[in-house]
């Protein structure tokens, strides 16, 4: 067997409670080592993370390959194709490349109203606001009138501030 990717189901890394991953050193330093060692694919942006050595001990790893795990990337979605039986991760956003991010503070009317969630009025609401001051993050997107929670989730990992 050749896996192209791997999911990890665990925690917020920042929640240190007796009961949580942190507490067991998960996930720990040999397992995800074994899976950086197998995993065929890449992850588009390389990710700095903190891996279990014992208890709540930890190291910094930097993770190349396609090894996402619930406390460091948040939701993972994995859509299959039944015609060929691949994979492919539509959640983190380091699965989206770069150039295919919308930016919110250069983005024109048409492109933003391609975004999910996103229609003429509420992309006119973005431009006003960007008009008299830049997003500094995606977050920010909750300021604009007529985005909520639900609407941010959706494009998240589609949008960007630029550099």
């Amino acid at each position: 067997m050749t896996p192209e990717l791997a999911v990890i189901s665990m925690g917020p890394e920042d929640r240190h409670l007796s009961w949580t991953s942190w507490n067991y050193g998960h996930p720990c330093t040999e397992i995800v080592q074994v899976l950086q060692d197998e995993i065929t694919r890449t992850r588009t942006t390389p990710i700095q993370k903190k891996v279990g050595i014992k208890g709540e001990q930890f190291k910094t790893m930097a993770i190349t390959k396609a090894v996402y795990a619930t406390g460091w990337d948040g939701d993972v979605v994995l859509e299959a194709d039944h015609q060929d039986g691949s994979w492919k991760v539509v959640v983190p956003a380091d699965m989206v490349p770069p150039a295919a991010l919308v930016n919110i503070n250069t983005a024109s009317l048409d492109k933003l109203t391609e975004l999910p969630g996103i229609g003429p009025t509420k992309a006119q609401a973005i431009i006003d606001y960007r008009a008299t001051k830049l997003f500094e993050s995606v977050d920010e997107l909750l300021e604009v009138k007529g985005i909520g929670p639900a609407t941010l989730n959706k494009i998240k990992s589609l949008v960007t501030v630029g550099n």
